[in-house]
C-alpha cells in the first residue's frame, strides 16, 4: 500500500494523498464485508417466567427485531425507482415556476417592443404637426398683416369707393 503523508501545520492533521485502500476490508465482495441474511435463531432454555403470556413479545416487538435483517437484504436490490428520481433535475412545481418566470420575462420583453413602436409612431406624427404648425403660424402672419393693413386703411377706402360710386361728390 503506498501513501503519501503530509502533516498541515495549523492542525496537526495528517493529509493523505494518492492513497490506495487495498486490504480486504475495503473490497466490496470480501467475505467481511457480506452481510448475513440468514440468521440462525437462538434457543435458550425456557424458565418458568418465558412461559408466563405477558412476558412473551409481541409481534409488533418482533417485527422490529427482524427488521434489521429485512433491511440488510433489500440492501443489495437495486432501486430503480430512486434512480429515475435522481436523474430529474427539477421538479414539476419548480418547472412551472420557471416557466411562469420566462412567460412574464417574454410578455415584458412584448410589450417593451410594442411600446417602442408605438411611441416612434407617436414621435413621427408630432414632426409631422410640428412642421404643420409652423407652415400655418406663418400663413397666419401674413393674413394678419393684410387684415391690419385694411384696417388701417379702411376709411380711406371707404372714401374712395364712394367717389368712385357717385355718392360723395
Amino acid at each position: 500500500m503506498h501513501v503519501e503523508n503530509k502533516e498541515v501545520e495549523s492542525d496537526g492533521l495528517y493529509l493523505v494523498e494518492n492513497a490506495r485502500a487495498d486490504a480486504e476490508i475495503f473490497r466490496a465482495d470480501s467475505p467481511v464485508n457480506r452481510r448475513v441474511v440468514d440468521v440462525q435463531p437462538v434457543y435458550a432454555e425456557q424458565t418458568e417466567e418465558e412461559e408466563d403470556e405477558e412476558l412473551r413479545p409481541t409481534p409488533t416487538t418482533m417485527q422490529y427485531k427482524t427488521y434489521g435483517i429485512a433491511s440488510a437484504s433489500e440492501e443489495g436490490k437495486i432501486n430503480t425507482r430512486a434512480s429515475s428520481e435522481k436523474s430529474k433535475i427539477f421538479s414539476k412545481k419548480e418547472k412551472i415556476a420557471i416557466a411562469v418566470v420566462i412567460s412574464v420575462i417574454v410578455a415584458m420583453f412584448v410589450l417593451i417592443i410594442v411600446n417602442s413602436a408605438i411611441l416612434s409612431g407617436i414621435s413621427s406624427d408630432m414632426g409631422s404637426l410640428q412642421s404643420s404648425l409652423t407652415d400655418i403660424k406663418a400663413s397666419y402672419a401674413s393674413v394678419s398683416d393684410k387684415v391690419n393693413e385694411y384696417l388701417a386703411n379702411a376709411v380711406k377706402n371707404a372714401e374712395q369707393f364712394a367717389i368712385l360710386s357717385g355718392l360723395i361728390k
